[in-house]
């Protein structure tokens, strides 16, 4: 005569075979939180291609994007199909700033990917930001935690990790109070190499080791919102305690050429941009040089 499973044992197949199913579908659902994250962040990245396209052919942002919609002006195909979040109850929220000159878009992402922490984010012509308004609820959006000088901070170019460790484009900046202002630690690298920055010698590992090179002009938008770029006062005082380094600058008249600049928010009364240079002091450059650049925070 065979021999029957007791109660218990019934009891004990049954309770693994729960727990293995629960574990499962925990495991199933963070693989597609993680996916649909994966797809957030290309088609962000291709809406702001699109909508750089549209900007150089229109000299403005477009009012509005619809979603399923095309993205075109004049004859001009820039997006077959605006995408949308892969979540119902998630959108991706594009606003027109600034007249048609700047733009925002609100999405928020799951899970830890590509460096971002799971928040809400706002992407911008030059950057990914933490922060803004979301996708619109759902997806484990939440609050951020709010930022203390001296905290990683999250902007697009970071050269550290969320653990502050040097990594390739982590999407974090060290910062560090100095004199009563927060300073990034790190060059800026916000933008992608071209239209929106330089890289010493046009290489883009010379970006992801010592940031971009910024013309005044484009500097002024660079910054995290909030911050701004340095005055000639405020690097004379604290200049050695950036630990300022760079391979040099780009001299519209002469190419990629050493010393290493800081670009400043001041000007000569023709506008010609003030940059600094710790052994040289301050001096007024071309409108098209560029060199690094530190923000800072009011404090």
């Amino acid at each position: 005569m065979k021999k029957a499973f007791t109660l218990v044992e019934l009891l004990v197949v049954i309770a693994i075979i729960g727990i293995l199913s629960t574990l499962s579908v925990v495991a199933l659902n963070s693989a597609r939180a993680k996916a649909r994250d994966a797809r957030r962040l290309s088609d962000i990245k291709q809406i702001r291609t699109a909508l750089d396209m549209y900007y150089d052919s229109a000299g403005t942002y477009p009012d509005s994007l619809t979603s399923g919609s095309p993205l075109s002006y004049g004859g001009m195909i820039f997006l077959a199909k605006v995408p949308d979040d892969p979540l119902s109850s998630q959108n991706y929220n594009y606003t027109k700033t600034e007249g048609g000159q700047n733009y925002t878009i609100d999405f928020t992402l799951e899970t830890k990917s590509a460096g971002y922490e799971p928040g809400n984010y706002q992407a911008t012509p030059y950057a990914i930001l933490a922060g803004g308004g979301g996708g619109g609820g759902g997806g484990g959006g939440g609050a951020e935690e709010p930022f203390s000088c001296g905290d990683l901070l999250a902007y697009a170019g970071g050269p550290l990790d969320s653990h502050g460790d040097p990594t390739e484009d982590g999407g974090y900046y060290a910062t560090q109070d100095l004199h009563g202002g927060c300073w990034l630690m790190n060059n800026l690298n916000a933008g992608e190499m071209g239209s929106n920055k330089r890289c010493f010698e046009d290489k883009p590992e010379y970006c992801l080791q010592e940031g971009g090179l910024y013309t005044q002009d484009q500097a002024f938008t660079r910054c995290p919102p909030g911050w701004s770029l340095p005055t000639v006062a405020q690097l004379e005082a604290l200049i050695n305690e950036l630990n300022f380094t760079a391979s040099g600058f780009w001299d519209s008249a002469q190419g990629f050429i050493p010393p290493a600049w800081l670009v400043t928010t001041e000007q000569k009364d023709d506008g010609s941009p003030i940059f600094y240079n710790k052994n040289n002091g301050y001096t007024v450059k071309n409108r098209h040089d560029a060199a690094s650049v530190r923000c800072v925070l009011p404090q």
